[in-house]
Formats: structure tokens, sequence, C-alpha cells
């Protein structure tokens, strides 16, 4: 059942928020947990991945209205990303230094006294939703669902299509709004990412708009058609976000995650 159709609906005094750090090989990951006040000790747990150049407020529009169904949410920057109140090097950060924060923070929530370790969600939104599916891939019995919408999925083909080879690839460079170091196309130059990702069996919720301007809807087809076991929606006007569609979008992951034994 859904007690909130919609973010304005859920009060503030129903969410505490409050910071919470992780530690990733001697450098801190900075976040915030959104935990539902609803008398419950154990919540499942989201952990919320923000896409290249965002940071942890992103998605928070949607971890607002989860956190009011029961959901304890975790948003946070990557490091060397996000702003930035984690630590790390902007230009040593890549998709796979991503990845490996995310799988730091399963391992940490684990131990989160408020946080039931059986379910345990990655949602992650273009580059943080094609680093969650990496992380889900990598710790598949440690998770319980993956919600990844628009994720980048044309990572490493953009790499490739930039540099011809790997010494071609300069020490930093411009890549939409942001710059990045070597290290970014580096570490995914030779990777089949849909490939890497489909090697998840567990139930996926991947959403991609029709009018995505970044990310052609191709890739998320492609991705669709080598899961295993999927729920593919493609957002009708949808872009490089769902800003006008987020209702929409919102009322698919609450039905995933009711289906998947989350909710």
């Amino acid at each position: 059942m859904r007690k909130y159709e919609t973010w304005n609906d859920v009060p503030e005094t129903a969410i505490e928020k409050k910071e919470l750090t992780v530690d990733n090989n001697g450098q801190m990951i900075w976040g915030k947990i959104w935990l539902p006040q609803n008398g419950e000790e154990k919540h499942p747990l989201i952990i919320v991945s923000h896409g290249l150049g965002a940071n942890y407020l992103s998605l928070s529009k949607y971890a607002k209205i989860l956190a009011g169904h029961g959901f304890a949410c975790y948003l946070f920057n990557f490091r060397g990303g996000g702003g930035s109140r984690s630590e790390g090097d902007p230009m040593q950060m890549s998709l796979l230094t991503e990845v490996s924060d995310i799988r730091a923070i399963i391992e940490a929530a684990k131990s989160w006294d408020f946080v039931d370790p059986q379910r345990i969600v990655l949602m992650g939104e273009s580059q943080g939703g094609a680093a969650s599916g990496l992380a889900a891939a990598a710790e598949s019995e440690k998770i319980s669902g993956l919600i990844l919408l628009y994720p980048a999925l044309m990572i490493a083909e953009n790499a490739r299509a930039m540099f011809p080879n790997r010494n071609a690839i300069p020490e930093r460079f411009p890549l939409f709004f942001v710059e990045v170091g070597r290290k970014y196309a580096e570490d995914v130059y030779d990777l089949d990412l849909s490939g890497e990702i489909a090697k998840y069996k567990g139930h996926t919720l991947l959403m991609h708009g029709d009018a995505d301007p970044v990310i052609p809807l191709r890739y998320a087809v492609k991705l669709s058609e080598m899961l295993e076991d999927v729920e593919f929606h493609v957002i009708k006007g949808g872009g490089h976000g769902f800003e006008p569609q987020r209702e929409e979008v919102l009322g698919h992951i609450l039905d995933y995650l009711q289906d998947t034994g989350n909710l």
C-alpha cells in the first residue's frame, strides 16, 4: 500500500537525516542517511548513486518518498566527485572507483544497526546507474534489488571513440561539463559494460527515456535484452532525468520494491 503518492505528501517529521561516512581504503565517503521515523528498528536500505557532475541530492526527491514508505536511503558523494565532501582526487575518479565506493558502502551497511542486511537495494542514475549495475554483478549475494535510471552504458564505447588507443588518452580532458583524468578513460577502455552488468541475475528495474539527449535509448534496449530477469520501462518524453515524469517513475519503483519483497 502506498502511504504517500508524491514527495510533497511526506512530512519532514517522518524522516531523520544525519551525516554518515564510510571508509574506502583510507579515504572517506561522505553521505547522509534518510531514516524513516516509523517505530521500526530495522529498515530495508536503498543505496542511491548520483550521476557524473551531480551530487548526493540529485535523487533526493525519490529518497524522501521512499523514506516515507519505510526505506532507509543512503545518499552520498562519490570520491573525487559530487562537489565533493568525500575525499579523493577528481583526476583519479572513474566508473570503477565508483563501483568500489558502492561495494564499500554495501559492506559497511551490513553492520548498521538500523538496516535489515537481507534487504539492500542499489539505485543509480546515469553514471551512478552504470556503477550500481557493475556493483550488483559483483555483490549479487549481498543485495536484494537493482534499480537503474538511464544508466550511462556508453562510457566505454565513448572512450574508445575519443581515443584510438590507450596511448592517446591525455592526462586530463573535458567530458560534458566536467574535467576528468586519464584514469577515467583507461579504467573502462576494454570494458564490455552491458555484458558485465548482465551478469547480475536478480530482478532488475530498468528505466530510460525515449528523448534522452545524452544516452541513446538503444543502449538500454540492448541491456534489457541481455539481463536475465528485467522489468524495462521506456518513459515517454523522458530526457536525461525524469522531472516531468517523476511520479510515473516513482510508481514503477514502488511497484518493483513491493514485487521483490523489499516493501
